[in-house]
């Protein structure tokens, strides 16, 4: 009998290998989903100016087709692995029923020898039947492991926490990009600079100014070493910035965004984090040099306040880059007049530098004209400030918005929303009736397995106690019923699965489609309420309707295969003896009352985790939705 446990083995892992794939592919199929949610929530009165809202439906249930064909060969291959490895297991009852005849008949073995094995079997052979579902869990376990561990074992290129390299004494802030070739690692095949060079003295103030795409974020990107240049060298004060310790050379460079980002504290720890350990002194100096002492005195708690209000940029950043080497990226020429060289970018390649005075006294020249058609270059890429400093390094970012989250009101995350009927819900799985009717069939019938086998057992018991010629043609008989059983088992568990995975997919799919639609079409201002934003839509689009699976699902098929499983059993001991049945009844309300207790406790922790990866101030919306920003900001002024 030990000879089939290699094929119950193998059968097992091909299981888990094969639902591992196939949820991996479900879980990439859904973070497409999510990112479309992401991308059109984030950017709701974008997509709403310009009556993008049926696109972005369109787009979103594109993305749910494939969801949900992985979700539903994920439930095919995991029936089709648990309905394998049970037949293995009946063959293997089958067996030992046929060789313990013969046993007994050609060995002079016992009966009780032969029940003995077939016992000791039958208890590890259940212990597997039962562990066979939680390779589903398992696999499904691994395919999401393998994208953590991918990301927690890869090593940057340009490594933050590197504490290598070196330190100066002092920093002039002489900037230069030496003949440098560069493109994107996401666009490879666009080059952005093509033997670009620039050099900027010490203390001064540099404009770099030209169409969408000349590369001006770039030159702030490189100096940042956001990136490294393909060929080429940035150096700082003579040296290449790859010899430098990146945490202590972005210590002495502030970076002011287009797009500022602020973190959910208060006013007084984002000033902090442009500077270990500052002290109150050093915070309230940063915020009077960047022009903001003022109405930060005026607010309630002062520098306690939690961060919500709109900033002054202009004429903090005047202040700041006063002593200081500068380069600024601008959309708007009217900030960029005072800077004391200004270079034009066109085409991966200065095609005009000096002062803004000498360079508008030429009509025909690309400066005049950007500065009659009033741009310099609006598109895509953000606007950028940044100096190096030289003496007492001061870095203070003054943005011209703020972007912070609102804590969620105690009523708003204490209330507790209204129960919605079964029959609301199952109105909605109602086009899968057939399908659900199929399932049922399937799970009833896989259901009653267990009775049956039970009943099977018992007349082999007494099959090993008959007379030989009986004996020898009652184990042919007995082995063959239970591979019958078996291809059944194999059979209905396929067919169990395949069905309520249909019938729970498309509900996933119909609910967040209509849910998403509704989302879409509410007005903008409702977006404004901290009880909708990205992340608690997000939750509700994928972690609430995945949820729904498990009514008019997986967990309804098992319901029903239980339901089966239970009324055939009491069949059987009633018509057997109904007098051990009763009395074995009355402990079946403990059992009962042991499984409310856990779903209550697991509602309640279910709920809590919910609010909080709900909130706006849950610290992976920031890393998500802001990662342009944050990223940039995170590493300039959070380097630890």
């Amino acid at each position: 009998m030990l000879s089939s446990i290699p094929l119950l083995v193998l059968s097992g892992a091909f299981m888990g290998i094969l639902i591992s794939k196939m949820a991996s592919s479900g879980q990439t199929a859904y973070s497409v989903a999510a990112t479309v949610v992401e991308q059109t929530i984030g950017s709701i009165r974008t997509v709403a100016s310009f009556t993008g809202e049926k696109q972005a439906i369109a787009n979103y249930n594109n993305s749910l087709i494939k969801a949900y064909n992985s979700g539903v060969q994920e439930g095919l291959a995991s029936g089709f692995g648990m309905g394998s490895v049970m037949l293995i297991i009946m063959c293997i009852y089958a067996l030992a029923i046929w060789f313990g005849g013969k046993m007994i008949l050609e060995k002079g073995y016992t009966g009780g020898e032969v029940i003995n094995v077939v016992f000791a079997v039958l208890t590890g052979s259940m212990s597997l039947g039962q562990a066979s579902p939680c390779l589903s869990a398992f696999a499904a376990g691994q395919a999401a492991a393998y994208k953590m561990f991918e990301t927690i074992g890869r090593k940057p290129e340009i490594d933050a926490s590197d504490t290598n390299g070196k330190q100066l004494h002092d920093i002039r802030g002489d900037i230069e990009l030496k003949d440098v070739y560069f493109s994107y690692p996401a666009r490879p095949d666009e080059q952005i600079f093509d033997g670009f060079s620039l050099s900027i003295p010490s203390g001064a103030t540099a404009a770099l100014v030209g169409e969408s795409g000349s590369g001006k974020s770039t030159v702030v990107s490189s100096v940042e070493r956001f990136y490294d240049p393909l060929a080429g060298e940035v150096l700082i004060d003579g040296i290449n910035l790859k010899e430098f310790q990146l945490k202590w050379i972005r210590q002495k460079i502030g970076l002011v965004s287009q797009e500022p980002v602020l973190f959910t504290c208060s006013i007084k720890d984002n000033i902090a984090y442009g500077k270990d350990g500052a002290t109150t002194e050093e915070i309230r100096a940063a915020a009077e040099l960047a022009n903001a002492a003022k109405f930060i005195d005026k607010l309630p708690q002062g520098l306690d306040t939690m961060v919500e209000s709109e900033r002054i940029v202009q004429e903090a950043l005047d202040r700041i880059m006063i002593n200081r080497t500068t380069i600024v990226v601008a959309h708007h020429l009217s900030t960029v007049r005072n800077a004391d060289t200004i270079a034009v970018i066109h085409q991966e390649t200065i095609v005009e530098k000096g002062p803004h005075s000498e360079l508008i006294k030429d009509p025909e020249g690309v400066y005049s004209q950007l500065v009659s058609r009033g741009s310099s270059g609006r598109g895509n890429s953000n606007r950028h400030s940044f100096s190096i400093s030289y003496g007492v390094p001061t870095a203070v970012g003054s943005p011209e918005t703020a972007s912070a989250g609102h804590d969620i009101p105690a009523s708003a995350s204490s209330r507790v929303p209204p129960e919605v009927s079964l029959r609301r819900l199952a109105y909605l799985n109602k086009p899968e009736i057939p399908v659900l009717l199929l399932g049922t069939i399937a799970a009833a019938v896989n259901g009653a397995v267990l009775p049956i086998f039970g009943i099977l057992i018992s007349s082999v018991i007494k099959t090993f106690y008959e007379p030989p010629p009986q004996l020898r043609k009652d184990s042919k008989f007995w082995a063959l019923i239970f591979i019958v059983l078996g291809v059944v088992t194999f059979i209905a568990l396929p067919a169990r699965q395949y069905f309520f995975a249909v019938a729970g997919c498309k509900l996933i799919k119909r609910v967040r489609s209509m849910c998403y639609e509704k989302v879409v079409y509410m007005e903008v201002s409702w977006f404004d309420d901290p009880e909708h934003s990205s992340g608690a839509i997000g939750a509700r689009l994928s972690a609430d309707a995945a949820s729904l699976r498990g009514l008019f699902g997986d967990a309804l098929g098992l319901l029903v295969e239980n339901s089966a499983t239970a009324m055939a059993g009491l069949c059987i001991a009633f018509v057997a003896c109904w007098q051990l049945a009763l009395i074995i009844l009355v402990l079946l309300p403990l059992l009962g009352l042991n499984g409310y207790v856990q779903v209550k406790f697991m509602k309640g922790f279910s709920a809590d985790v919910k609010v909080f990866l709900q909130s706006p101030n849950f610290t992976k919306f920031y890393s998500i939705e802001l990662i342009d920003g944050a990223v940039k900001t995170v590493e300039v002024s959070i380097e630890q």
